[in-house]
């Protein structure tokens, strides 16, 4: 008992000595500041970004980690967290974008003091606010026709055409300078626009000749505007009045106006479909497609083939079809419509779904700018209108997330 006393007794001061010892070799190694539902914030991640900022305010750094935190948990949650082959793509394409290597992708990061753990976090974080704002926010989105109609009209009227200018200003109206008025118009007569610029003009282009360089409607000032839409390349304007005198517009060229045309075969066709069920065996299912298409050459209509087997039906009457772009068609379905006008029923073919047979009663090639146009600004205003309420949309989730701050 007393050797076993004196080893309890030798212990003690063992540690004793080993903590006094270790108190004065104390470091530091982390503790959390701040609690998001499930995920802690550290402080070393925290002083990491600090001393990456060390301009920006520490609070704003630590709300930050917060919100990154917390949509990165919300993601997780509701399935669309990206996955890894996701974030190696969207790495793949920086490298390819950028016409680099993996390698010096590597060494620029490391120069940037980033290691490529970190980099693909910010690739991940990135992704995952795309997704929230893609999948959660967007498609509730609504943007009326009115919109897309006056957001094409503002775009049409500000970046169709550029014209060139030159300007002329006599300024501030009075007895001496409506003679100067009369000689400006004079020298236009036997005289370069520029040099009666150089010449007469108190505008800020005058040692330019006057030239203002290439410009848009939405650029110029509104006084000027209706001027220049009416005017001919070559040509003066009139004289334009304004409060800070009489201005003089010369048109030297025009450029843009022409928007390009984007041209796309479209398609009125009906679709019999069989769905592949657990009932029916693929085998049955290709042999009972096939017989409809010989009853169709025997004589049944397509139309009455489709009201009575198709196992989808949208539209029964044909002059309901409307035209569809080939852009908008499946692979398959493009490779199979190569076929036609040489074959006006197409199939039966297969797909993921089914058995397809299809009758093509009319095609087009068509001129599809209005609708891109129309699509495009549509997804334009869609994500400017998420932008905006992805702001409300973080607070609000914030306000429902259980956060916790340890440590000010």
């Amino acid at each position: 008992m007393k050797i076993a006393y004196l080893f309890l007794f030798l212990t003690l001061i063992n540690f004793q000595i080993f903590s006094a010892e270790d108190k004065t070799s104390y470091q530091f190694i982390d503790k959390v500041i701040a609690i998001v539902e499930k995920e802690v914030i550290t402080f070393q991640e925290y002083e990491k970004l600090i001393k990456k900022n060390p301009t920006k305010d520490k609070k704003i750094i630590l709300d930050e980690l917060i919100t990154k935190k917390m949509l990165i948990q919300y993601a997780d949650n509701v399935n669309i967290l990206p996955t890894n082959d996701q974030i190696e793509f969207t790495i793949e394409s920086i490298i390819k974008n950028n016409q680099i290597t993996s390698d010096i992708l590597k060494k620029q990061l490391i120069e940037d003091n980033i290691t490529y753990e970190e980099f693909k976090d910010e690739i991940l974080y990135s992704l995952t606010i795309k997704n929230i704002k893609d999948n959660q926010i967007m498609p509730y989105v609504n943007i009326s026709k009115y919109e897309i109609d006056a957001a094409l009209n503002e775009k049409n009227f500000n970046d169709s055409i550029e014209y060139e200018l030159q300007h002329i200003l006599v300024s501030k109206i009075n007895d001496e300078n409506n003679e100067k008025i009369k000689l400006v118009i004079n020298e236009f007569q036997n005289k370069s626009f520029s040099l009666v610029a150089k010449k007469y003009s108190d505008g800020p282009f005058a040692q330019n000749g006057g030239n203002m360089g290439w410009k848009k409607l939405s650029e110029l000032p509104s006084i000027f505007v209706e001027h220049v839409k009416k005017l001919n390349v070559g040509n003066t304007t009139n004289p334009i009045k304004s409060d800070n005198g009489i201005h003089f517009l010369y048109l030297k060229s025009k450029r843009g106006g022409e928007k390009e045309k984007i041209y796309s075969l479209q398609y009125k066709f009906q679709q019999l479909l069989l769905k592949r069920n657990e009932l029916s065996s693929n085998d049955d299912l290709e042999t009972k497609i096939n017989n409809i298409k010989n009853l169709i050459f025997d004589g049944l209509s397509f139309e009455d083939a489709y009201i009575k087997y198709s196992e989808e039906q949208i539209k029964t009457k044909i002059n309901q079809l409307e035209w569809i772009n080939e852009s908008s068609l499946p692979l398959k379905f493009k490779q199979e419509f190569k076929k036609y006008p040489q074959e006006k029923l197409i199939g039966p073919f297969e797909t993921d779904i089914g058995w397809h047979l299809i009758k093509i009663y009319a095609h087009q090639n068509s001129d599809i700018s209005d609708d891109i146009s129309r699509q495009s600004t549509l997804l334009e205003l869609k994500r400017k209108k998420t932008e905006i309420r992805f702001r409300d949309w973080v607070l609000s989730l914030k306000d429902n997330t259980q956060i916790k701050i340890l440590e000010e």
